[in-house]
């Protein structure tokens, strides 16, 4: 993160090896005892913990923000909170077509309160996306048949998150959201973990062809 912060404020910076286990012999003796890390050290200065060392960079060289103008408040707060949550936002295709349940399963086994949020729009555009650039010549570009990019009907990821002991809601109006984002972080706070469906409206585009009409 902070890495990230100097190169968005365009600062150069020199580093050092860390090692995971003690001995540090290259950060006891600058900070003092202090053994975790990020440190930043800014001449005699020595600023530890991650949120400090962004307030020191934003201090130091306030433009270009790293907090948004008159909500830095606020974003120091939300920041704080995602730090002690563990999110993951993912397509519904990718969902399908990566290791979910694997996931899930991990999660079950090792008590993982992770919070799921599926922006489920029924279709996995990768495919006709990715297949193109890759096999511009192909079989699929040829006859604009793109296997996989319809997912619909959709399956009930709700009922699969609680097949593995989590808490799984289906969100199918815009009004609905917010709840049920606060029920899933309520789950994640009890040590479950939640998966939450949104509904989006459905991909215009399917791998249906007249020619494979049911």
């Amino acid at each position: 993160k902070v890495r990230v912060a100097l190169g968005i404020k365009q600062l150069a910076w020199k580093s050092v090896i860390i090692p995971n286990m003690m001995p540090k012999p290259d950060l006891m003796p600058l900070t003092g005892g202090y053994r975790k890390t990020p440190v930043l050290q800014v001449g005699a200065d020595i600023y530890c913990d991650t949120q400090l060392i962004m307030l020191e960079l934003e201090k130091r060289l306030p433009m270009p923000a790293l907090l948004p103008k008159g909500r830095e408040g606020e974003a120091r707060g939300l920041a704080m909170w995602i730090d002690r949550n563990i999110f993951c936002l993912i397509g519904d295709g990718a969902f399908n077509y990566d290791p979910g349940l694997a996931a899930l399963g991990v999660c079950q086994e090792h008590q993982l309160p992770i919070m799921i949020v599926l922006f489920n729009n029924y279709g996995y555009h990768s495919q006709k996306s990715g297949v193109p650039r890759f096999f511009p010549d192909g079989f699929a570009v040829r006859n604009q048949d793109f296997v996989g990019i319809s997912i619909n009907p959709s399956p009930d990821y709700a009922t699969v998150a609680r097949a593995f002991d989590g808490y799984g809601e289906k969100v199918e109006e815009p009004g609905e959201v917010r709840a049920a984002l606060q029920r899933g972080l309520k789950a994640i706070a009890g040590g479950q973990m939640a998966l939450i469906d949104i509904r989006l409206a459905k991909a215009a585009e399917t791998n249906e062809r007249p020619d494979r009409a049911n």
